[in-house]
């Protein structure tokens, strides 16, 4: 039964008239008590509009709850309450999630249509009164949700998305009977064409199709080829479509002969959003296009150019008033104590004010900056920073973003980089500071930083920096720098690019030479003595995640080849770990041949280096059978002083790639408790469902889980995971995160997730994705079933060539759960410690190997470290460390390709510490 709360008050009511100055503001901006907004609607008079959403966020029953706001003077006049409550034809009810999906007004204004996950509901809009249930009034009639509704523009028809039917269901809008249903699969989003004659869905499977409502034939379709679709809009004359999706935002002609043949045309691909885009529309006048973006970004499009006109920082979904002039945004309050979200009515006019843009801009610019040069960075921030820049007012961020490029203070230059990338299309500046850096930056990481900016950039401006990308293509000292300026050559003027190809073919292949000046050794003008203090630097556990990469010294060692290894012998003698590392890495990529130079077998080669890299203080050889666990290692969690995450673990020479709360224990969470529809540092990705959080399970989740107990936890890392549930046949859901590392080529990637099936639910299937540029490289799909109370590991490679199709797109990773399809009960699955690594394709060592490092102790200190076959134990000790470097490489022999070990590190003294357990999975395959 649906309860109606009628208010008769304003709720925190602030009104401000909207400056024509860089302070404009909305005209109206009230709080609802929404948790989580998703969906908006514009009353056709103007005069009331529909925010629906989610009361809570992640509890369970969760009611979906709809607020009617006067937008004249802010007064919310009802809630529109949907039970979350799932009838059973036992005649009892279930919790679950009523997620509110879509709002439609009546062309007449007199009723709301309102597409839930539990329904689809008619309310009177007079007196928020349901008129009446058009899907969800019997038990069990219902297992799947209801993304979209519409009526048609003469007000005779209204059509849904039917979820678990995958088709679309048309009611008469006058009786309310249900007259047909229309063929599909996964619809998400509906749109009628003017004339009430045919209907356009988008649908998941990324397909836009048109359909002739009088008999539910579909006349044409095209592939969006923008991943899964989630808002569809046709413009007031029926002639455009625009569709948006995961994969960015697209727009056609939409046009039929006079045979009654139908075509998209004229495809555009709109550039302004920079991440996954949820809802779009046309206004009322057909000049403007609005889209709005995962980040929390909306978007203005002039539709003549397909330009970007405008832009709101923080925003969610959105609707223009019927006369066009105004724009209802939604959009989540962060940090309050019970989540709310803020409704605002903004003048269009004031959106598209070149003043305020300008500011806009700069601030943007302030924020990236201190996003790149903060110890903690707010990675969540960074999408919707950098797409506000798509403006043409965004000239106005050149000047801070340039001073920022050259300042050693900047840790992330990267981030940078791409701000002045998006601006350079409208700053000569922009271009002109990137081409300097791709000209004259010493360091080969801000030379391809450089380069990817300036693919960035569109043919208009590209005369200004195609000499640079020209001269970086054929003369670079680096490789990967030369393959990404051809790549931006190739996007930004063809004909360049062709050229320039043609001057590759005819030279032919040229490698760096290796020159000897004053008994020294130099590649790309450094001496030996420089690439193996930059290499050196790469094995120092305080940077293990840092700068400078493996791959360009180990690329000079190995053209260096015999007349380094003088060198790297006499550095295998040195009292620093990290120099001794480094010189097992320069002889190992040399190979062989190394051994023979240095006038010894490659067996006693190899015997150098692992007494080179082992403890100082080897222990005894460890007897075919595992020894007794030791009990100092194996201590309560509660006594723990080296947190989770402050030891690190990676393949021996491989750069493990920084993932921003890989093991999800940002979030603090008492024992048994769970934090749902967020994650610190990962954003969900799938519109219709945001069933994840974090949880920290007890035992009767997982066995040994309670970390409060005083036993290990078989939680892989630390005591946190993500999961993902739903109930009957919901769609699952995604989170995913955007990496700083871009897609090189000639590298090897290895992604390592682990998988768990809890004790007491039923596990749906999964998805671990590895993306770039938002297009899959590679994945596992479901191809492990952990027993309940199990996690396994699950293991991803993707090997690039020389020019991989996504070269220069940043990374990015997607945890899924899918067809969750036990109708009676709730399904769940959970993912822990997240790990990504890289190397060389021509470096890949199949030799197990496995490198520790942490907080640096006390001279006199020493360490023990354990290494066991699970999380839980049993744990043997693998070798000490005396000293205060803290660290360790485990080359154990015994040790498997692509198989996960799990170690602790306990300090021998007074104040003895343990850590918590971490897992890392070596290279190779099985």
């Amino acid at each position: 039964m649906k309860v109606v709360e009628l208010f008769v008050g304003a709720c925190c009511l602030s009104m401000a008239c909207a400056a024509s100055s860089v302070k404009a503001a909305p005209i109206i901006s009230v709080d609802v008590p929404i948790a989580q907004p998703l969906a908006v609607a514009f009353s056709p008079d103007g005069r009331q509009a529909a925010v629906g959403g989610t009361e809570t966020i992640g509890n369970v029953p969760n009611d979906g709850v709809v607020a009617l706001v006067d937008v004249e003077t802010g007064t919310q006049k009802a809630l529109l309450r949907h039970s979350g409550a799932v009838k059973l034809a036992s005649g009892g009810s279930s919790a679950s999630m009523n997620i509110i999906h879509d709002l439609a007004y009546a062309p007449d204004g007199k009723l709301l249509a309102v597409a839930a996950e539990l329904g689809l509901h008619l309310w009177n809009t007079a007196d928020g009164s349901e008129s009446a249930t058009l899907v969800g009034d019997k038990p069990k009639e219902y297992v799947g949700g209801i993304s979209s509704a519409t009526f048609s523009p003469d007000g005779k028809l209204l059509a849904a998305t039917l979820g678990w039917k995958s088709k679309v269901g048309l009611w008469d809008a006058d009786t309310s009977a249900r007259l047909r249903e229309i063929e599909g699969s996964g619809h998400a989003d509906l749109a009628f064409t003017a004339d009430s004659l045919h209907l356009v869905s988008a649908e998941h499977g990324n397909l836009v199709r048109l359909w002739r409502v009088s008999d539910g034939r579909q006349l044409t379709e095209v592939h969006a080829q923008m991943g899964p679709l989630y808002g569809v809009a046709i413009d007031p004359a029926g002639k455009l479509l625009a569709a948006v999706g995961e994969g960015g935002e697209k727009m056609w002609r939409l046009g039929s002969t006079a045979d009654d043949q139908w075509r998209f045309t004229d495809e555009v691909q709109l550039v302004g959003q920079t991440g996954p885009v949820q809802s779009v529309a046309f206004s009322p006048d057909g000049k403007l296009l609005v889209t709005s973006s995962a980040s929390g970004v909306v978007m203005l499009y002039d539709v003549e150019t397909r330009a970007v006109c405008g832009a709101l920082w923080a925003g969610g979904p959105c609707a223009f008033s019927p006369d066009g002039e105004r724009l209802a945004v939604a959009e989540t309050v962060r940090g309050r104590r019970e989540p709310k979200s803020r409704f605002s009515i903004w003048r269009v006019a004031d959106l598209l004010d070149g003043d305020r843009l300008a500011e806009q801009s700069r601030m943007a610019a302030e924020t990236l900056i201190r996003i790149a040069s903060s110890d903690r960075p707010n990675y969540d921030a960074q999408p919707r920073t950098i797409a506000v820049l798509a403006v043409p007012q965004a000239a106005a961020a050149a000047p801070a973003l340039i001073d920022a490029l050259t300042d050693p203070k900047i840790k992330r230059k990267k981030l940078v980089a791409m701000g002045l990338g998006r601006i350079a299309a409208v700053s000569r500046e922009a271009v002109a500071a990137l081409t300097k850096a791709l000209r004259e930056d010493p360091d080969v990481d801000g030379r391809t930083d450089a380069a990817l900016a300036l693919s960035m950039t569109t043919p208009e401006a590209a005369e200004f920096a195609v000499p640079a990308l020209t001269d970086a293509a054929l003369n670079d000292a680096s490789p990967a720098v030369q393959r990404i300026a051809l790549r931006a050559l190739e996007k930004i003027d063809p004909i360049a690019f062709r050229e320039t190809v043609t001057k590759l073919r005819a030279r032919g292949p040229v490698r760096a030479k290796v020159e000897k000046r004053n008994d020294e050794f130099y590649y790309q003008d450094r001496s030996l003595d420089d690439w193996m203090d930059r290499l050196t630097q790469c094995f120092i556990p305080n940077e293990i995640f840092g700068r400078p990469s493996p791959q360009e010294p180990l690329a000079a060692i190995r053209a260096m080849g015999a007349d380094a290894v003088p060198t790297l012998m006499k550095a295998l003698e040195s009292t620093e770990w990290s120099r001794r590392q480094a010189a097992a890495a320069g002889l190992e990529i040399l190979g062989p041949a190394a051994a023979v130079n240095a006038g010894v077998s490659e067996a006693e080669l190899q015997q150098l280096i692992r007494a080179a890299v082992a403890p100082l203080s080897p222990p005894a050889v460890a007897p075919p059978s595992p020894p007794a666990v030791d009990r100092a290692i194996v201590r309560p969690k509660k006594r723990l002083l080296l947190e989770p995450g402050t030891v690190k673990a990676w393949p021996t020479g491989a750069t493990p790639i920084e993932i921003r709360n890989p093991s999800f224990e940002d979030d603090k969470i008492a024992d048994g408790k769970w934090l749902g529809g967020q994650i610190s540092g990962w954003t969900n990705v799938t519109r219709e469902d945001f069933a994840y959080g974090a949880q920290n399970p007890t035992d009767a989740h997982f066995a040994k889980a309670n970390d409060a107990d005083g036993r290990l936890s078989v939680v892989p890392d630390g005591a946190n995971v993500a999961f993902s549930y739903g109930w009957g046949r919901s769609r699952g859901s995604t989170i995913a995160q955007v990496l700083q590392e871009v897609l090189r080529p000639d590298t090897r990637y290895y992604l390592n997730v682990e998988v768990g099936n809890r004790l007491d639910t039923k596990m749906p299937k999964y998805k671990v994705q590895l993306l770039a540029g938002g297009k899959v490289l590679a994945g596992d799909d479901n191809m492990l079933r952990p027993k309940h109370g199990e996690f396994l590991t699950s293991r991803v490679e993707y090997v690039s060539d020389d020019r991989p199709a996504q070269l220069g797109n940043v990374l990015e990773i997607r945890l899924s759960t899918f067809d969750m399809d036990d109708s009676t009960g709730w399904t769940q699955a959970e993912f822990d410690h997240v790990r990504l690594v890289s190397l060389p394709t021509a470096e890949a060592n199949e030799r197990p190997s496995i490198s520790l490092a942490w907080p640096h102790g006390k001279p006199e200190d020493r360490w023990l470290i354990a290494r066991a076959p699970t999380p839980a134990g049993p744990f043997s000790v693998v070798g000490q460390v005396t000293g205060g470097e803290g660290a360790f490489v485990d080359s154990d022999a015994r040790l498997q390709p692509a198989t996960t070990y799990y170690y602790q590190v306990e300090g021998d003294g007074a104040q003895s510490t343990v850590s918590a357990v971490i897992g890392v999975t070596t290279l190779g395959k099985h």
